[in-house]
């Protein structure tokens, strides 16, 4: 396994239409300085499953995503744990 450190990381899920060899797009893209980077694609047929972990006081919490229903209150508890979510998307450095 390689380990690489970098600034940001953006993770991307995409639902491709019917024809396409598989119905699910991953996209893993990471920043480092002025550089972005598409790091790698992976395609899958069954729908991605997300965990994020917030590490507080030794303390693992996990919170696992079944759809994009449940996004909001993610935010809200990983927020409530002083994350620092990265400030700007890749796509959109205008902002």
């Amino acid at each position: 396994m390689k380990i690489i450190k970098v600034e940001d990381v953006e993770i991307q899920f995409e639902k491709q239409n019917k024809g396409n060899d598989s119905k699910w797009c991953t996209y893993v893209k990471v920043r480092e300085k002025d550089h972005d980077k598409l790091l790698f694609m992976i395609k899958t047929d069954h729908k991605p499953y997300t965990r994020f972990t917030v590490e507080n006081n030794n303390v693992t919490m996990e919170k696992h995503m079944n759809s994009l229903n449940e996004q909001s209150s993610l935010e809200i508890s990983i927020q409530d744990e002083k994350s620092n979510p990265m400030p700007n998307t890749f796509h959109d450095k205008n902002n």
